[in-house]
């Protein structure tokens, strides 16, 4: 068993209840994607421009950003299970809702609401860390990152599939009946955890700025990882510029087929994991630096070829989901009573990257095309791996911190 910093003591974390919390990851994840393969169908619907369905997944990814600063911290200060139970809850009223919506209007609204309650990944993993023993925390993290990320692949995938045999309204109603499902299992399965801090919603938030300025270590895990995904983003958001130029003529279907190659870096996730908890996370975090970094070396070499490029693209996603995994296992070692505000801050600074980096990577494209696409993700990298370096971890807490809990 283990036991909370609170005191009273845990049930183990079983086999069962770790792949259904993984799953859990993966379909909830899903739902920030399925839109993407059928914004020509939505438009159609609704008789809108295609520019006009995108507003769509936009007001997803907007949701999502929403939820994770201001629903995931309530992890601290409401029981997890409850808390799971009623976003789980919303998604299925989101989903519903989109495959019901009159308007285009209505489904983007929907999908606000789905967005905001698909932070759940970002609820189920510090349960899961919570449950864990401190020496296996890597591999309980990679394991439930393997579920996020087979989500976030096979999402379009099956969206894509989905809708080409039916309406796409069946993709969303098919996902309501998934997420109904889960949330059954989950009230099952998942153990009561009690809150950590008996704080306000103000007082909550106030407290998670708090703790990103107190925490050397965070800041440098949260900066790290903006890197990393500003990198992660800079790739694929330039890629289908890349396909579609005369080397290759190709287009957004073989850049569909690169999201597959995605797929080791998901398989390598729960040996990542183990391997951060028989080295140390710092180490890993640096070694997966110079792998990212050495994957844009690869692909600025590539520009005529896809075998390179293969290879450049298994390096960047082994490189990114080692650093992410070491990074979190780093941060969840911080504070025992705070690991929702912990990932809170790590999460938002991560996202913030992405964004950065996907914009970065049309600009790159568009002003010196791969060569600089490829300098922008060596750059990225070589700041991130900086930043990893200037701060090295304290001795982990042993003792509550007040700051936990006020």
């Amino acid at each position: 068993m283990s036991k909370s910093a609170a005191g009273p003591e845990l049930p183990p974390l079983t086999t069962g209840l770790k792949f259904l919390l993984a799953a859990g990851c993966g379909l909830t994840a899903a739902n920030l994607y399925y839109a993407q393969p059928l914004l020509a169908s939505i438009s159609h619907t609704f008789h809108t421009p295609i520019a006009a369905a995108g507003a769509v997944p936009m007001a997803c990814q907007i949701g999502y950003a929403a939820g994770l600063l201001f629903i995931t911290p309530l992890g601290d200060t409401f029981n997890r299970r409850t808390l799971v139970a009623v976003m789980l809850s919303i998604a299925v009223v989101a989903l519903i809702a989109i495959g019901l919506a009159p308007s285009l209007e209505i489904l983007i609204f929907a999908s606000l609401v789905l967005g905001v309650a698909t932070c759940i990944p970002h609820t189920l993993i510090p349960l899961a860390v919570k449950l864990t023993k401190p020496e296996e925390r890597g591999r309980t993290i990679g394991t439930l990152m393997s579920g996020l990320l087979l989500g976030i692949l096979l999402s379009r995938t099956i969206a894509g599939l989905i809708g080409q045999a039916g309406n796409w309204t069946l993709v969303y109603w098919t996902a309501a009946a998934l997420i109904a499902v889960l949330l059954v299992l989950m009230m099952i399965n998942l153990p009561n955890v009690p809150a950590h801090a008996d704080l306000g919603y103000r007082a909550l938030m106030k407290s998670t700025v708090r703790i990103a300025l107190e925490e050397p270590v965070l800041r440098q895990a949260a900066i790290n990882g903006a890197f990393l995904f500003g990198v992660f983003s800079i790739f694929w958001s330039s890629l289908v510029f890349l396909l579609e130029s005369p080397t290759f003529h190709l287009g957004p279907a073989a850049a569909g087929l690169f999201g597959l190659v995605g797929a080791a870096g998901t398989l390598s996730a729960p040996i990542i994991g183990r391997l951060s908890d028989s080295r140390s996370p710092r180490y890993l975090v640096g070694i997966s630096t110079l792998i990212t970094l050495a994957s844009f070396l690869v692909m600025m070499a590539s520009a005529k070829s896809l075998v390179g490029l293969v290879i450049g693209v298994i390096l960047l996603d082994v490189g990114v989901q080692s650093a992410n995994i070491a990074n979190q296992a780093r941060i969840y070692a911080l504070r025992e009573t705070a690991q929702s505000r912990i990932i809170t801050v790590f999460m938002s600074t991560y996202f913030v990257g992405g964004a950065v980096g996907s914009i970065l990577g049309t600009w790159a494209w568009a002003t010196g095309g791969w060569i600089l696409v490829s300098g922008c993700g060596i750059a990225a990298s070589a700041v991130g791996l900086a930043c990893h370096l200037l701060v090295s971890d304290p001795k982990p807490l042993s003792v509550i911190q007040p700051s936990d809990a006020s």
